[in-house]
């Protein structure tokens, strides 16, 4: 999945290797902190760092959506800002392709992932 994403806002894949028992993935270095961790350092957000935010979730969302993947884990945990301040979301494992079942219908997803 990672190698058909292209995206500023998402994390980068370059390449992956394998040996007899794992797979490895080599994705850009993010020099940043977790959402999470920003929002904890500085308090909470202002309207304008919250409008930003929101906004870069909501691009790379789309841009995901409009590829037809769902990505099911969105959380600050989830969500990194680089060093100067720009969202990347990141941690694909629970994301995943939609198939559609003719032109107008989109087959549904019934797997229960996630945090309570």
């Amino acid at each position: 999945m990672l190698e058909c994403i292209n995206f500023h806002n998402i994390m980068s894949f370059i390449t992956k290797y394998e040996d007899e028992n794992y797979n490895y993935f080599l994705t850009d270095f993010i020099r940043g902190a977790e959402l999470f961790d920003v929002i904890r350092e500085i308090g909470i957000l202002n309207d304008d760092q919250a409008r930003f935010y929101i906004a870069s979730m909501i691009l790379g969302i789309e841009y995901l959506h409009k590829n037809k993947i769902i990505y099911r884990d969105l959380k600050p945990e989830n969500s990194m800002i680089t060093g100067k301040g720009f969202f990347r979301l990141v941690d694909f494992g629970k994301a995943k392709f939609l198939k559609k079942k003719d032109k107008n219908h989109i087959v549904r997803t019934f797997t229960i992932i996630g945090s309570p």
